[in-house]
């Protein structure tokens, strides 16, 4: 399949379902332009991008649209083998040299999923019990009943990871050294009383909650690694809306983001596949 047949697919089956080109790009964390420059037939979505658009659009290989010189039926058939041939080669390719590391992450991971679950899976994000059993502990301790700082938690989490997936979609990233750089200027402001009542205040109900104040630092090092590459992100968001918006305010900005962030957790399809452990007793 060449790029213009491509490109007509994609264009029909996002307006047969009623999608802007900026609602898809959202649906799969790429901007508008990059969803205009495929149906324009200047790019084509890489294979792993190519079977989200095929499930986010419904695409099925046996439908017929386009113009009567494209027959979708063969054309998202033969294209879709191709990407999954090619992706399964590489895959082949890569596993000759990683097949050992492969082995110990998964072994690893296997460990990790027994010792703290995964409760909440989305399309590119999922919370595990941990998260959740945090957030509670902290929403608890400001004065919530049980069942508001259950719903606050996930609410938050699923938000968090969301951002954080599409993160590391686009590239954002951050190293070892910026987070303990990071957590040695808020334990410094902390210390030296320079924080705001409010952070002081979150700390202390942070530790806590912790238990010790050095397994909280050690919490928020595994946090920060995720927080850091979202307020990267969001600064970015930030400056093209307001480059776009040279008219809005803040508060425009703020309404932007949130629903901005609701229909990304939306796009999740978050899905709870097992019960969180520490409420049921409760």
């Amino acid at each position: 399949m060449d790029t213009d047949e491509l490109g007509l697919t994609i264009r029909t089956y996002r307006k047969k379902k009623g999608l802007t080109q900026r609602e898809l790009g959202d649906l799969l964390g790429i901007s508008d332009k990059m969803v205009s420059r495929w149906e324009n037939g200047l790019s084509i979505p890489d294979a792993v991008m190519y079977l989200d658009i095929c499930r986010e659009l419904e695409i099925p290989s046996a439908d017929e649209v386009g113009s009567g010189r494209v027959s979708p039926r063969r054309s998202i058939h033969t294209g879709r083998r191709l990407w999954i041939t090619l992706l399964v080669i590489v895959c082949l390719i890569t596993a000759t040299v990683i097949t050992s590391a492969l082995i110990r992450y998964l072994a690893f991971m296997a460990a990790d999923d027994k010792a703290d679950p995964i409760i909440y899976r989305g399309r590119s994000a999922y919370i595990r019990e941990s998260e959740i059993k945090s957030g509670y502990d902290l929403y608890r301790l400001s004065g919530m009943t049980e069942q508001e700082a259950l719903s606050s938690s996930v609410a938050y989490f699923k938000e968090l990871n969301s951002l954080y997936a599409l993160a590391k979609r686009k590239g954002y990233t951050v190293s070892d050294r910026e987070v303990k750089k990071h957590l040695s200027d808020l334990k410094d402001s902390i210390k030296k009383g320079n924080a705001d009542r409010e952070l002081s205040r979150e700390f202390e109900i942070a530790v806590s909650s912790s238990g010790s104040e050095d397994k909280y630092w050690d919490q928020a090092f595994k946090s920060y690694k995720k927080i850091i590459p979202v307020e990267k992100m969001n600064a970015d968001i930030e400056r093209k809306y307001l480059r776009n918006n040279s008219m809005s305010d803040g508060e425009d900005f703020n309404t932007y983001y949130q629903e901005f962030k609701n229909k990304l957790v939306r796009s999740e399809h978050y899905k709870k596949i097992r019960p969180i452990s520490f409420m049921k007793n409760k």
